[in-house]
């Protein structure tokens, strides 16, 4: 099956990005090349562009540029006239502008905001990356018979943990550890506030390089420089959460929870507070806790709750670890994906054909029940 990836998104869409760099890179692997081949267009300076080079995927850099851009158009209708994709996945709405819509037959959106679906509406199908983005999808008047919902994929293992030593922080303190947070997102400041709360505490906040100033101005207003560490958002971030204690997901733009997923996949407590994507997937007091948005000593009290409660830390990790388990395990989100692909085309789901699931490398898991 060859499937063409329209990626139009820039630095600061970073659950996006990661999201997508791992789709990418798992279909990449030799256990599913022969089953899906790849093309992937992409805005020129994106986060994944890197890593996604050193894999060695078919790779084609575009500006995407909004105004007097001759060149995106004609470049991916003369990728689609070569390689003749099965599915094409247009991963934010904006690339919509720039297809030719009569050359190609199967095209799905990937929908990753809750903004109008208008501009979807040329699409064969839509994928909502989460749940309750499909409820926003079905309330526009979308088809439910044309949304798929497939589980968003992290890696089935448990990484070596980050080295707390290199960060220059001790072995027996606390430490939180933030999702990756855009660009002048308020969740930033809300947790170094909440840490001020926390006097023993340390935090590691994943923010882009041009808010650290700012980020370490209001530290020095509240003491807490000492016990904050600042880093650059990467495409993986699970040997930072395995470092952690406790994972706050505090992003109030964050549409999605891949964070929360990929600390899930650690066995480590969660903590959500502000974003949309964060609230729907954690079960309070089950897969994690949910904090008001924009409260920090509410932030604060709920994150010394889960420290000091041993039974309440045990139960959100394994909680969470059992959601992972169930839904997100790689190999069969993977299932999930290849599952609407299969519907994109028309086709019958195949049950019982080669495909692998997580537990029986030989086996084809039955999703469509």
């Amino acid at each position: 099956m060859r499937v063409m990836h329209i990626a139009d998104f820039g630095r600061d869409d970073l659950a996006l990005s990661s999201l997508f760099a791992r789709i990418c890179s798992a279909f990449h692997d030799p256990i599913w090349r022969d089953e899906v081949g790849q093309q992937v267009v992409i805005r020129h300076n994106a986060l994944p562009v890197e890593h996604l080079e050193v894999l060695g995927l078919n790779l084609e850099r575009l500006p995407f540029r909004r105004w007097l851009d001759f060149s995106t158009s004609s470049r991916i209708s003369e990728r689609l006239q070569i390689v003749h994709p099965d599915v094409v996945l247009v991963w934010r709405p904006e690339a919509m502008g720039s297809l030719r819509l009569e050359s190609h037959r199967c095209l799905v959106g990937v929908v990753s905001n809750y903004g109008s679906i208008a501009p979807w509406r040329s699409c064969h199908r839509l994928i909502a990356l989460n749940e309750d983005l499909g409820d926003a999808v079905l309330e526009q008047g979308w088809p439910e018979d044309l949304l798929d919902l497939p589980a968003m994929p992290v890696l089935n293992e448990i990484g070596q943990a980050f080295p707390r030593k290199a960060l220059n922080t001790p072995s027996a303190a606390d430490l939180l550890v933030s999702t990756p947070l855009t660009k002048g997102d308020s969740g930033s400041m809300h947790l170094i506030r909440a840490l001020a709360d926390m006097k023993d505490a340390f935090l590691w906040l994943i923010a882009p390089r041009r808010d650290h100033r700012k980020l370490e101005a209001l530290a020095s207003r509240h003491e807490t420089v000492s016990r904050l560490r600042l880093l650059e958002p990467g495409l993986d971030n699970r040997a930072l959460y395995a470092a952690a204690d406790v994972v706050v997901a505090a992003g109030t733009n964050d549409n999605l929870g891949y964070g929360v997923v990929e600390a899930w996949s650690q066995s480590r407590p969660v903590v959500g507070t502000g974003g949309m994507g964060p609230a729907g997937l954690i079960r309070h007091g089950d897969s994690g806790m949910l904090s008001p948005a924009g409260d920090a000593r509410a932030l604060a009290r709920t994150l010394k709750r889960v420290l000091r409660d041993p039974m309440l830390y045990d139960r959100l990790a394994a909680g969470g670890r059992r959601v992972y388990e169930a839904h997100h395990q790689e190999n069969l989100a993977l299932e999930h994906w290849m599952a609407c692909f299969y519907r994109a085309q028309g086709q019958a789901v195949p049950v019982g054909s080669t495909g692998r699931t997580s537990e029986e490398p030989g086996g084809h898991a039955d999703i469509t029940a």
